[in-house]
């Protein structure tokens, strides 16, 4: 018995995808990064993505069911599935949202507590900004929300990230007050940042009273995984449907 966990981050119309450059973050901490393309998908392949699910059967994963099947024991449908999404950008709210609904299907979202702005922004199709937590309100019949750290969500380069350079007692400080936001359903489960973590991160994060952690490492997760060591399968830009069912049925071996 295991899953697999769906990664998202951001949705464009699909006729963005062919000129698409690196995305401006426009976030409240005021942090400045680009978000490469990789990490878009297209509006129909998400949307047909999602009508698979539904018209297969797929069952889509609460957090308290992944709790309950890694810490309990406890069963979860053969055809599982979690779908998360990453740092809560617009097009959570403006695409994910409606077509997870009128599907009939949960999602996890990952906060990153500072990147939350305090106004809403009209959506904007050339910059990846972040919602606000009225926004992650909205969506709350859909969505569940988990720990994303507040302030560690930086990178030096594409090795070096705040969770990595950080003492222990900042990057603990971080979690924790990240932990306190009332959005958050699960201040317990955790996704590392830009996915890089070392082995002593796992005792930080623990002295942190985090309990399950997602990396960016693909693959299932059964009763066997590390806690901390979770995976997740990033779902890359134009991925084609008989690549997706091929993912689902552990057959494409290139994703996983």
């Amino acid at each position: 018995m295991s899953f697999i966990t769906l990664m998202y981050h951001e949705i464009r119309e699909d006729y963005f995808l062919d000129s698409l450059k690196p995305s401006k973050i426009v976030v409240g901490d005021g942090y400045q990064d680009l978000l490469p393309p990789p990490l878009f998908v297209g509006l129909e392949q998400f949307r047909t993505q999602m009508e698979y699910l539904s018209n297969e059967g797929y069952h889509t994963l609460t957090l308290y069911e992944v709790k309950d099947f890694l810490l309990k024991g406890q069963k979860i449908p053969d055809k599982s599935v979690l779908i998360t999404f990453d740092d809560c950008y617009q097009s959570v709210l403006e695409y994910a949202y409606p077509i997870l609904k009128t599907s009939g299907l949960k999602a996890s979202a990952f906060v990153v507590g500072g990147w939350l702005n305090k106004e809403s922004h009209i959506f904007q199709t050339n910059q990846s900004v972040c919602l606000t937590s009225t926004d992650l309100m909205l969506m709350k019949d859909v969505f569940e929300y988990a720990n994303h750290s507040y302030h560690l969500h930086t990178r030096e380069n594409q090795q070096l990230t705040a969770l990595i350079t950080s003492k222990e007692d900042i990057i603990i400080q971080d979690i924790q007050t990240c932990s306190t936001l009332e959005i958050l359903d699960h201040p317990d489960v955790f996704a590392y940042p830009f996915g890089i973590y070392q082995p002593d991160t796992l005792e930080i994060l623990k002295k942190s009273g985090i309990s399950l952690a997602f990396t960016t490492n693909p693959g299932f997760n059964d009763q066997d995984t590390n806690l901390l060591e979770l995976h997740r399968t990033l779902i890359p830009t134009n991925m084609n449907l008989q690549d997706f069912k091929d993912l689902l049925q552990n057959k494409n071996k290139e994703l996983l």
